[in-house]
């Protein structure tokens, strides 16, 4: 081959029919793979049993690395757009504050609902504080909710059910916003998810 001649543009030494273009696709889209590869290693390595994760960055990059994460983790991801990596700490840990206050209301209320329908069909779910009082002494009671305005207005009979739920193993909710209105409208402010429904 002559080296003056002129050679032809858009193509790479040694890769047949491959463009240069086609070649830095290659390689960032292999890239992004291993990157993503081991943001999701490290998501999983991190994450809390109780903890969420806020997700952000490009809409096409956050989409990619959720379909790579267990289905189990959906209720607890958030993605903020707003996120980027220039960031400074305060605003990061306000982006976390602010995912953590959304996630812990969709999460309230998500309960409430399971509760809910469980209570209305019959099932493993109580609703009102005699109905859950009982429950509690029976043993029954997988997690417990108040609303915050109950546990403000009824200090000593809050404190009591508290008590009686970690006795017993289960967890306890405090509603805030509004959940905790919805709470109050259908249950005074308590309600429970039960292990098993009492069979008389």
């Amino acid at each position: 081959m002559d080296p003056s001649a002129p050679q032809r543009t858009g193509r790479m030494s040694g890769s047949r029919g491959e463009t240069a273009t086609d070649a830095a696709q290659k390689y960032l889209g292999e890239g992004t793979r291993r990157m993503l590869k081991r943001v999701k290693e490290l998501c999983l390595e991190l994450i809390h049993p109780e903890g969420f994760l806020l997700l952000g960055g490009e809409q096409e990059v956050v989409a990619n690395l959720r379909t790579q994460l267990p289905k189990n983790l959906d209720r607890r991801i958030l993605e903020n757009p707003s996120i980027f990596v220039e960031m400074s700490e305060p605003e990061v840990k306000k982006a976390a504050a602010d995912g953590a206050s959304a996630l812990a209301k969709l999460r309230q209320t998500s309960l409430l609902e399971e509760i809910t329908e469980r209570a209305y069909s019959g099932g493993t779910g109580s609703l009102g504080a005699e109905e859950t009082v009982r429950a509690l002494r029976e043993g029954r009671v997988d997690i417990l909710a108040l609303s915050r305005g109950f546990v403000e207005a009824n200090p000593d009979m809050a404190d009591q059910l508290v008590c009686d739920a970690f006795h017993q193993g289960a967890d306890v909710r405090v509603f805030s916003a509004d959940p905790a209105s919805r709470l109050d409208a259908v249950g005074g402010g308590v309600a429970a998810r039960l292990r098993y429904r009492w069979r008389v």
